[in-house]
């Protein structure tokens, strides 16, 4: 049988594969494997497609069932017909984009199992041929047969309309400090700057006692004066809109179980516990909090080269509203135990007294722990509890470890191993929380 190499069009593959299909088979293919016997392969019984999404036109690859290669382009409304009426029930492979989540599942009504993925996978693939979408498609039939492939999140049309307003908040955020920052700089030209400006409010406030000192010689500055108001104006829309958002992520985290047990955790409010809640609709696709904090970016990136390796700053990807709100949340934290004796404050000042020299990489620590905490209570679906949870801050003890031969061990505290032991008695181990 004639092989290709990697660098092959995959037009030729297709084309190779049904001409020898048309030779050497008269009846339909029941069998399965791509690479060996060119005949129609099952991935626990269902018929792979490979579909590249676009705006108007799709690009579907799958086999026919005679075996031959279908690499097409159809309409939005032949491909719901296509599906919808489809005799075989086929294992599609979707790359992570606009429309994924809404085809996913349309495909998943109607009886068909949907993979999302990376893009950089698809792109992987064909890095050494033309991009196009019969590319595209066959390269997403392909990755069905890649061995341990891993999925993305399929959200719902309510988590989709929540993430556009967390992205249209973050938006509106950038745009009212551009807005406050040129408001202090033209304060600082006209002299009359003396007010601190370090957000909306107080820039309004600002803008509003210049008026105050300038309405009675309107002639002499009086483009400053107009310059000012339409500065002033677009900063209370923008502060009404955010204000519009948050009632709504408020309104959405009082209906959200996941959201409700994040915010019983110590710095955690709707604000932070949407985002969190939204982008870890499966906990079971982490095996870690360390994995689950590196999803949303919280986490150093690196780089080396022949076995020495170097930290550098804060990871790139990620969800950057989840990255504010943690900073956030850690100088709340912070702010509040700091005065106190409590367990929790005492790491706290520990790790603040440790990066004393550099106070932001303290409350990324500190913020850092919040998200590992957040993984814990959501995998045990129960409210955050200091003495299962080990507080933020306490020492782990990793109670939860059987094989741990502290866990019994003299000094610890009391209420950490009276809760312990009845965690153990009424549930299995598993579910005990961790950070």
């Amino acid at each position: 049988m004639t092989t290709h190499s990697y660098s092959t069009s995959p037009r030729a593959i297709v084309a190779s594969l049904n001409e020898s299909i048309n030779q050497n088979n008269t009846q339909p293919a029941v069998s399965v494997n791509i690479n060996s016997s060119r005949t129609i392969t099952l991935i626990d019984g269902f018929k792979p497609m490979g579909i590249d999404l676009a705006a108007r036109k799709y690009q579907i690859c799958y086999q026919d069932s005679m075996g031959r290669m279908i690499n097409k382009e159809v309409s939005k409304s032949e491909l719901r017909l296509f599906l919808i009426n489809a005799e075989d029930k086929y294992l599609i492979c979707i790359e992570a984009c606009s429309g994924a989540s809404y085809w996913s599942r349309f495909a998943q009504a109607y009886g068909h199992t949907v993979k999302v993925v990376s893009g950089k996978m698809t792109r992987a693939l064909s890095l050494h041929r033309n991009k196009d979408d019969f590319t595209d498609a066959y390269s997403l039939y392909q990755l069905l047969f890649m061995p341990g492939l891993t999925s993305c999140q399929i959200r719902t049309e309510e988590e989709l309309a929540m993430s556009a307003l967390i992205s249209e908040k973050e938006a509106l955020l950038k745009n009212l400090n551009e807005q406050t920052n040129k408001t202090r700089s033209f304060l600082l030209e006209t002299g009359e700057y003396d007010d601190v400006v370090r957000g909306g409010p107080s820039a309004v406030y600002a803008i509003d006692r210049y008026l105050n000192n300038h309405h009675s010689d309107y002639s002499e500055h009086r483009y400053s004066i107009r310059c000012f108001k339409v500065l002033k104006e677009t900063i209370v829309f923008l502060l009404r809109k955010i204000d519009e958002i948050n009632e709504l992520i408020c309104e959405y985290a009082q209906h959200n179980e996941k959201a409700k047990l994040l915010m019983t955790i110590p710095g955690i409010g709707a604000e932070t516990a949407v985002p969190i809640a939204i982008g870890a609709k499966d906990i079971s696709r982490f095996d870690s909090a360390r994995q689950f904090q590196a999803f949303f970016g919280y986490h150093t990136s690196h780089s080396g080269s022949g076995g020495k390796v170097v930290m550098g700053k804060m990871a790139s990807n990620g969800d950057r509203a989840v990255k504010r709100n943690l900073y956030e949340s850690a100088l709340s934290v912070y702010h509040q135990g700091k005065s106190n004796n409590e367990p929790r404050s005492e790491w706290i000042v520990a790790k603040t007294e440790q990066n004393k020299a550099a106070f932001k990489k303290g409350m990324i620590c500190i913020g850092s722990k919040i998200l590992r905490t957040s993984y814990g209570v959501i995998k045990s679906g129960k409210p955050y509890n200091p003495a299962v949870d080990n507080s933020l801050g306490r020492m782990k003890s990793r109670l939860h470890r059987r094989s741990n031969p502290k866990y019994r061990e003299q000094g610890l505290d009391a209420v950490l191993q009276s809760q312990y032991e009845q965690e153990l008695s009424i549930a299995s181990l598993d579910k005990i929380p961790m950070n």
